[in-house]
């Protein structure tokens, strides 16, 4: 497994991605998962409680933004070529700008390099059930906006001119506008694409004083002591929990035999 230096952010020079595959090969890669296997077993799905994923890359699959889930910092956008919208109306892309028709409006493209953590990071799956004790993917609910357009320069009100969409204030005669889109903002929370499936959660990093440490032997000993450490408080939940319905089932038995006693 190849060690990797760390960022620095004022030297865009060491902004690099450097992939997964750049760091251990496929098969140290399947050994490690196989291993976070033994140490926590599958979910209900057949899928691993805990897995292994590089910080650079990893994209939330909740969160589809472009940016890794464990997200540093962004570059500056550059520009990156030119688009144009050619005579039978597909769009073109080329790279400069004098590859663009004469007669034709360039639309700049721009693109820039989202920088993630150069970490192994190990998650933990989480069941749709505690997502939703925990009241995890829910926004607030919207009702109808309503657009107002006023003068920028004034505050006035914008009238119509007839021309198209230009506008002109009545008090001062500015073109200049203003828009705000306002919404009413209700209470009330909706779930949004709860995974029924559930999903994975961040567990541990792979960090050794502030520095990358390997996925090694060492790694999953301390993987496994942490995964035993939170599943000692979870598992006496459990317990008390299902002691708790126990003692309620039998108290529901005892008064049910009451009432046939005192009949």
């Amino acid at each position: 497994m190849r060690r990797v230096p760390e960022y620095d952010i004022q030297n865009p020079a060491t902004w690099v991605i450097i992939r997964e595959r750049d760091v251990w090969s496929e098969s140290e890669a399947a050994e490690f998962q196989h291993e976070l296997v033994r140490i926590a077993d599958l979910n209900p799905f057949g899928e691993p409680n805990l897995v292994i994923r590089w910080g650079v890359a990893y994209e939330d699959p909740q969160m589809p933004d472009g940016k890794p889930k464990y997200y540093l910092s962004s570059n500056e956008p550059t520009l990156s070529g030119h688009q144009y919208r050619d005579d039978s109306g597909e769009m073109v892309t080329v790279k400069h700008l004098e590859d663009v028709p004469v007669h034709k409006l360039s639309l700049p493209l721009y693109s820039e390099t989202h920088l993630g953590e150069r970490r192994f990071i190990v998650e933990q799956w989480r069941s749709a059930e505690f997502l939703k004790r925990t009241g995890r993917y829910q926004q607030t609910h919207y009702t109808d906006g309503q657009t107002i357009i006023s003068c920028r320069n004034c505050g006035g009100e914008m009238r119509e001119t007839g021309r198209g969409d230009e506008r002109v204030c009545r008090s001062c005669g500015s073109k200049r506008q203003s828009i705000v889109e306002h919404r009413e903002v209700f209470t009330e929370k909706l779930l949004n694409d709860l995974p029924e499936r559930g999903c994975y959660d961040f567990f541990m990093r792979l960090e050794k004083n502030g520095v990358m440490q390997v996925a090694d032997a060492q790694a999953l000993c301390e993987i496994a002591d942490e995964w035993e450490a939170r599943k000692k408080p979870f598992e006496e939940k459990n317990r008390i929990r299902l002691e708790r319905r126990a003692n309620q089932e039998k108290d529901k038995a005892y008064r049910k035999n009451e009432i046939w006693q005192a009949v």
